[in-house]
């Protein structure tokens, strides 16, 4: 694993939006592959493979964002207007929906 790199809270907002587009990408993916899932032709056993890592890698990077998130929150000037995007998993888009988790 490198070498973790801690962010300054003035990263925030580059976070919430990253991971909330993730998210969306995450949501739009979940959907095709449901469609996909009634069509056994249409992926290789090397896609899903490749999709299976992918997810796997990306859950891991969602656990690197929330270790950043809870080191942000125990700042003690932190204003709080920050601190309830840390802690609002919809707006700060921290949490993967239960369906998308990875396979």
């Amino acid at each position: 694993m490198p070498e973790r790199i801690w962010h300054p809270i003035s990263k925030l907002e580059f976070f919430i939006d990253h991971t909330r587009c993730w998210a969306v990408d995450v949501r739009e993916h979940l959907e095709t592959l449901e469609e996909a899932r009634t069509k056994p032709y249409v992926l290789a056993d090397s896609d899903v493979a490749r999709i299976k890592q992918v997810c796997t890698e990306q859950a891991d990077d969602l656990t690197l964002f929330e270790e950043q998130a809870a080191k942000w929150g125990e700042l003690s000037d932190l204003s709080p207007s920050r601190r309830a995007k840390l802690k609002t998993p919809c707006s700060g888009a921290w949490s993967l929906p239960a369906e998308a988790s990875p396979m």
